[in-house]
């Protein structure tokens, strides 16, 4: 027999993952995320949904299904009876878990706990945004002094089985460039459904997706994520390390980075680079309120171990009255420096400072400086075109680049080895804009 699947998002490309099973007595969803190349299609900074359609316009754009029973009562104007009994989210990445904040919140969402940590800290630093209401949202219209409604939100823990009708669901650990990413293999009456998610065979963790392999064999269907198929390697954290130390401890003035700082093994790289060069850690915001909930977990510094790095706001005098809410909470709590504090202790700091807060630089004016850059290369026209500002602002300032990355996904030869080990009956490609050949190389 032939399980009951259907992918209504990451078909022909990289992320926005939707994957719906249906059984006789239950229907599940594996991921609900955003489609970052399909939303580009039609919209972009200032051509957005609008907020009046509520998700009237991503309906009709193809960027959420049009079904029935699926979606919050007030962004499709009338109540339906929910006809889906879950939604398991393998980790905390946007294209895998943003359109969450379209459900109904009558469906239970199943995470893991760290991936639900990340989830918070999301919450906590950023705005309020209808494609960001993952874990909690506020009914549209918003009304002065509305509460929050919150999720039914249900922890999973690796290796554990959770049963919903006729599916027996099973999350597994796999190794990814986010904590707390799994993968799901599925058993019911018509075959075993295993559902990759994002993983890799190179980074810290390595060990968790072979276990995932052994775990899952046997499957009739696989549905395998290809982002790197076309790949034949990939390069080691351990790479990535040995040039970070390096870079950093050679470097006589200002170190400025930028990684995603999700990526718990890039954090503990950067992390050693600054201990063993005897360099302040200076950080935004948004990366102190990531590392202040991962902390409660993950074996990383709390906050007391960096410095908050404390950018201009309205009258650019760093007045109090600059700055409200969690963020103001923070400088006060946290030991905070400004562009001066920064520049007097140059030589014995490394800044986070990411692309989109390089405008700090005017402030900066660094003579001496080292940008490592520790994201992926550029791979479409608009990653290039801020790879040509980037560049711009550094040749403007005499900053020196360097790069060094690995990526969150396997290469073709570990997707190959993955599929391999797996064994499947049948594969279907997902996260990939090459699903033909992740098709033959896995035959």
């Amino acid at each position: 027999m032939k399980p009951p699947i259907t992918i209504y998002g990451g078909k022909k490309e990289i992320g926005g993952n939707k994957v719906l099973l249906e059984g006789r007595d239950a229907k599940l969803w594996l991921d609900f995320g955003v489609g970052y190349a399909s939303r580009s299609k039609y919209f972009e900074e200032f051509v957005n949904p609008r907020p009046a359609n509520r998700i009237g316009d991503f309906i009709e754009m193809g960027l959420a299904p049009n079904l029935k029973g699926l979606y919050r009562e007030d962004l499709i104007g009338r109540r339906e009876e929910v006809e889906y009994d879950g939604v398991f989210i393998s980790h905390a990445h946007m294209d895998h878990c943003a359109y969450v904040s379209f459900l109904n919140p009558e469906i239970p969402v199943y995470m893991s706990e760290v991936t639900k940590l990340v989830l918070e800290a999301v919450k906590e630093a950023g705005k309020r945004d209808i494609e960001l209401e993952i874990l909690a949202f506020k009914e549209r219209p918003i009304k002065k002094g509305a509460e929050e409604i919150e999720r039914d939100i249900r922890i999973f823990k690796s290796g554990k089985r959770k049963r919903i009708g006729e599916f027996e669901v099973t999350p597994v650990n796999v190794d990814h460039s986010v904590p707390g990413a799994h993968g799901f293999v599925v058993d019911g009456p018509e075959g075993r459904v295993v559902y990759s998610g994002d993983l890799r065979m190179h980074g810290r963790g390595r060990e968790k997706t072979e276990e995932f392999v052994e775990k899952a064999e046997g499957a009739d269907v696989l549905v395998l994520e290809g982002t790197r198929v076309e790949e034949k390697r990939s390069r080691l954290e351990e790479d990535v390390e040995r040039d970070v130390v390096k870079w950093v401890k050679e470097h006589s003035g200002l170190v400025l980075v930028d990684f995603n700082f999700k990526d718990v093994d890039r954090l503990k790289t950067f992390l050693k680079a600054s201990e063993e060069s005897d360099r302040i850690f200076v950080i935004p915001f948004k990366e102190a309120v990531l590392v202040k909930h991962l902390s409660k977990k993950l074996k990383i510094p709390s906050l007391d171990n960096f410095v908050l790095f404390k950018p201009k706001r309205r009258s650019g005098m760093f007045e109090e009255r600059d700055y409200r809410g969690v963020e103001k909470e923070y400088y006060e709590k946290y030991e905070s420096w400004t562009y001066k504090d920064v520049m007097e202790n140059e030589k014995k700091v490394m800044l986070f400072l990411s692309y989109y807060a390089f405008p700090n630089l005017i402030d900066l004016k660094p003579k001496n400086a080292l940008f490592i850059h520790s994201l992926s290369e550029a791979f479409n026209e608009e990653m290039e075109i801020s790879k040509r500002r980037m560049m711009n602002w550094l040749k403007h300032f005499g900053i020196e680049y360097r790069h060094s990355h690995c990526s969150g996904h396997a290469s073709g030869s570990e997707l190959r080895d993955i599929a391999k080990g797996i064994n499947p009956k049948r594969v279907i490609p997902i996260h990939t804009e090459h699903p033909r050949k992740l098709t033959r190389l896995v035959k």
